[in-house]
């Protein structure tokens, strides 16, 4: 598997590491089975579905909103204040 060491050139360990934990943490979310990604396919697959749904600004901004900090009651309130009103 190439996990992109030719490209971070560090001269620390720790920077390695990091990028090490990272690769893993994108590996493990793209084999989760989240909703839009699934768990078959290929990782180059799922990379793309990834990045399909990231070229719908709507979805892009729903995703970002609810990763924030209380994003997720924010949402909740705005949704409900727009189905009351």
């Amino acid at each position: 598997m190439h996990l992109g060491f030719g490209d971070i050139a560090t001269k620390h360990f720790s920077s390695v590491e990091s990028h090490v934990s990272l690769v893993y943490c994108a590996w493990l979310l793209l084999n989760a089975g989240l909703p839009g990604i699934g768990t078959d396919g290929t990782i180059l697959e799922k990379q793309r579905r990834v990045a399909k749904i990231l070229k719908n600004k709507k979805t892009a901004c729903v995703i970002h909103e609810l990763t924030k900090i209380g994003g997720v009651d924010k949402y909740k309130s705005r949704l409900k204040s727009a189905l009351a009103g």
